[in-house]
């Protein structure tokens, strides 16, 4: 089982991370952030998710295509991240779980939170930018990539993430 929790900072990762950890018995495992090599940070990833159930809080691919578009105005996958999905979807087909609330639900208590410089200052454009990203993936690999969306305002529990979970892996 490999499982990515994806989504802007404040959308509830963390706390979803922690109710499937201990649902399912595995750990989770952070994104290592900024200052590493992406590529090979994610050929790590996709060798270790052959090998082991996988909870993992972030992945370079989509946080890359995100925060580097708008921040940095490129991505460091922008010439070969299909290459990179396609590798990552053949190692394990990984449940990719969107963490998405209401932008006012993830905007409004954002301050007070440590954050990487110019995501407060461009924080729709970042969120607009995870929407795009997530449509893209829908869209461009549909059934080969389980996809979920969580919004912890509706699922507070996320009894039905478990639920999708469980009924992807019979």
């Amino acid at each position: 089982m490999f499982i990515i929790a994806e989504g802007f900072d404040n959308s509830g990762k963390t706390t979803l991370l922690t109710k499937l950890s201990k649902e399912l018995s595995i750990p989770v495992t952070h994104s290592p952030g900024h200052g590493i090599d992406l590529r090979e940070s994610l050929s790590q990833i996709i060798e270790d998710s052959k090998n082991q159930d996988m909870l993992r809080d972030r992945i370079c691919l989509v946080s890359e295509e995100v925060y580097g578009k708008i921040l940095r105005g490129k991505s460091e996958f922008d010439s070969d991240s299909n290459t990179w999905w396609l590798s990552l979807i053949k190692a394990q087909k990984p449940i990719l779980i969107f963490c998405r609330p209401p932008t006012e639900n993830i905007i409004g208590d954002m301050t007070g939170r440590e954050q990487m410089e110019g995501v407060i200052t461009h924080s729709r454009s970042l969120l607009r930018r995870y929407d795009e990203v997530f449509t893209y993936l829908k869209q461009e690999y549909g059934d080969s990539l389980n996809l979920l969306t969580y919004d912890y305002t509706q699922d507070p529990e996320a009894t039905q993430i478990l639920d999708d979970i469980r009924r992807i892996n019979q």
